[in-house]
């Protein structure tokens, strides 16, 4: 669950403009490619917590909110923005707007997403997992709330989200890729002692 905030950073505002009446006129603005892009990765997202399961959990890694900080914001979360901006030729200012709002999930998934593992770590019981899922799910929401302007050109612009939806609908970076990453994790990991 942890690998979805470098993911998910794109399609936060148009899910929060769906849901929100006031500016439900700007849905108008959303391009057909921008809309493909959410329901792109909305449909691919089950396939990381299968992985999840498969490469960490079954590997006895006792995964936690604080491998954020020490191990999945360098490993993960910065090459998966380096190889977005990279491919699709993005800008650095496009980069530091995704580095600056993992940072804000990440605080406040720190801060509010604890108490669902009760002192747990991620692949204790798969009831505490989902759990915690949903408040990072909520949490994420709340920034992309806070950074909504920001996230507009993500949302309007067709050629934009042409570009990520390239990069987000390869089955390479759902299979091989985030897996990879998460092989990576396991060969390291905290495990329990048996």
């Amino acid at each position: 669950m942890r690998f979805f905030s470098s993911l998910l950073l794109i399609c936060s505002a148009a899910l929060l403009l769906s849901v929100q009446p006031a500016v439900a006129s700007l849905l108008d603005l959303i391009s057909p490619n921008c809309i493909k892009l959410l329901t792109t990765i909305n449909g691919r997202t089950d396939t990381l917590f299968y992985a999840y399961q498969e490469e960490i959990c079954s590997k006895g890694c006792t995964p936690s909110v604080a491998d954020w900080d020490e191990w999945t914001y360098n490993n993960v979360f910065l090459p998966t923005v380096e190889s977005l901006v990279v491919q699709t030729g993005m800008t650095s200012t496009v980069r530091e707007r995704f580095i600056e709002m993992g940072n804000d999930v990440a605080a406040l998934v720190k801060r509010d997403c604890r108490k669902p593992l009760q002192g747990k770590h991620f692949c204790a019981e798969p009831e505490a997992l989902q759990d915690w899922g949903r408040c990072f799910k909520t949490r994420f929401v709340t920034v992309a709330i806070k950074k909504g302007v920001k996230l507009l050109p993500f949302i309007t612009n067709p050629e934009i989200c042409r570009r990520e939806l390239l990069f987000f609908d390869r089955d390479e970076l759902w299979n091989d890729i985030l897996p990879g990453y998460m092989r990576l994790y396991a060969a390291t990991c905290p495990k329990d002692e048996l």
